[in-house]
């Protein structure tokens, strides 16, 4: 089947160049990345694909770095889509593989996995000269045809620019590390040495350091100087050091280094941090013991300020939660909430400690898109999201589960004595007209509820039993509630 497919993708300029730069960064059949694989469970989670993968491409095959949902670990290069994405500068998607020229006869379309949708975006890595080489390409598959919005795209980019930072930062520490570890054997080269990893460091946002056990003399790079927000010179001693990190992070980090003292173990944690001008920042730093023999005599590490990458992480993971349209919760986030809550509540105590349910059906929202477009409609649901999230449901979550659907997780000890009081005011807030350019646009909702009990103690049945209510208040009496105890 292999031999009928024929490649449609033209060659790749400065092909040898790029070989060099992947080369270079020794990426190769190392050992899986805890950073690379959590990039491509959360790019999963985040655009619902069964399969993503950060792929790099070598002379003659794709070998995949980190994955979800692969059965396999590398392929011919000739057949890789991903290589068809190095070829150009942006986003590659295929809505339908078996519609497409290039790639209906390609043995990953007509066997297994049996690729339908692809959607991918190079990654770039410079070579010594500054030159920037597509390496590989971050993507996403399914065995279904689909279609990405542009939201979707965009993060997709992102994921891309992300798996970049942390090639580039992966390969800066291990040769800063390894400048350090060189520094003070290699005297009588320590100028260009010096040169070289202040360099490295200003580019990847990194420092070293140097602990000398004996002695407790510590040293520091410029890098960690100017992570600290400090002038280069005399580092403070290692009790002052503690003081950037918040107070409830100082006994952990103390720990992490006696234990290498005493015990030789390597370590590596991440931190908020304030430097000396205030600033907030997240580090993350990484230690390892100097032995002689089988006594320990140093520990060296890196310091590394991440404070771009892990916002951009935190904005991704809240993206996976959140409804765009709303800005509150999404069908992710309410799942995550619902089960919290229900691992905390005991489904047959007497003392009170409830979780209810809510769903919630918004009339109006589909007659206002009708008539008004979608634009309207978005305010109106933006209204109703607010009308959710008043004091007054202290501690509860809400969140958009489907279109014109909404949920409320209450678990606030007094608004589950009175559960009936919370609902009525919540049919009421609903039932006020939401005000627009155009005139108040009519709503009202419908709400089913349960309470977790041994009848229903999983977030499965739970819904089910509230999902049960709201169709019966729906056929009965639309506006109103019903409840399942």
């Amino acid at each position: 089947m292999r031999a009928m497919f024929q490649s449609a993708t033209p060659p790749i300029p400065d092909e040898e160049a790029r070989l060099r730069t992947l080369e270079a960064l020794k990426l190769m059949e190392t050992a899986p990345d805890v950073e690379f694989d959590s990039l491509v469970e959360l790019a999963a989670r985040m655009l619902d694909l069964p399969t993503v993968m950060l792929s790099l491409i070598d002379r003659d095959r794709q070998w995949i770095k980190a994955g979800t949902g692969l059965r396999f670990r590398e392929t011919p290069r000739d057949i890789a889509f991903c290589n068809a994405t190095i070829a150009q500068t942006g986003l590659l998607e295929i809505p339908d593989a078996l519609h497409d020229r290039r790639f209906r006869d390609n043995p990953l379309v007509t066997g297994t996995p049996g690729i339908r949708y692809y959607g991918g975006v190079p990654i770039f890595a410079r070579d010594e000269d500054g030159v920037q080489h597509a390496i590989g390409a971050f993507c996403g598959i399914d065995t279904r045809p689909r279609t990405f919005d542009d939201a979707q795209r965009a993060a997709l980019g992102h994921f891309a620019r992300l798996a970049e930072a942390l090639i580039a930062a992966r390969s800066a520490a291990t040769a800063a590390i390894g400048l350090a570890d060189r520094l003070h054997a290699q005297n009588r080269v320590i100028w260009q040495r010096k040169t070289t990893l202040n360099q490295a460091e200003r580019m990847a946002g990194i420092g070293s350091w140097r602990y000398e056990i004996a002695s407790g003399a510590l040293s520091w790079s410029d890098g960690v100087f100017r992570i600290h927000d400090l002038e280069p010179g005399d580092p403070p001693a290692v009790e002052q050091a503690l003081d950037f990190y918040p107070p409830h992070e100082r006994a952990r980090i103390a720990a992490l280094l006696e234990a290498a003292v005493n015990d030789g173990k390597g370590y590596r944690f991440e931190s908020d941090f304030d430097t000396a001008k205030g600033r907030r920042r997240r580090v993350r730093a990484l230690g390892e013991v100097e032995m002689d023999g089988d006594r320990p005599v140093a520990v060296v590490g890196v310091f590394q300020d991440i404070t771009r990458t892990y916002a951009l992480e935190q904005r991704l993971r809240r993206a996976a939660r959140i409804d765009e349209v709303t800005q509150i919760g999404n069908r992710v986030g309410f799942n995550r909430a619902l089960d919290s809550a229900l691992a905390r509540t005991d489904a047959d105590s007497a003392d009170g400690a409830d979780t209810w349910l809510l769903l919630i059906d918004i009339d109006g929202v589909r007659r206002a898109a009708d008539l008004h477009g979608r634009a309207l409609a978005d305010h109106v649901l933006r209204v109703v999201a607010r009308r959710l999230v008043q004091p007054h449901l202290a501690d509860s979550y809400a969140a958009r589960i489907d279109a014109e659907t909404f949920a409320v997780v209450v678990t606030d000890p007094m608004l589950c004595a009175g559960i009936e009081g919370v609902i009525d005011h919540i049919l009421d807030d609903l039932a006020r007209p939401v005000e627009t350019g155009d005139g108040p646009i009519a709503v009202q909702g419908t709400i089913g509820f349960a309470r977790a009990n041994a009848d229903h103690p999983t977030s499965r049945t739970l819904i089910q039993a509230a999902q049960a209510a709201l169709d019966e208040a729906k056929r009965s009496d639309r506006g109103a509630a019903r409840g399942r105890r």
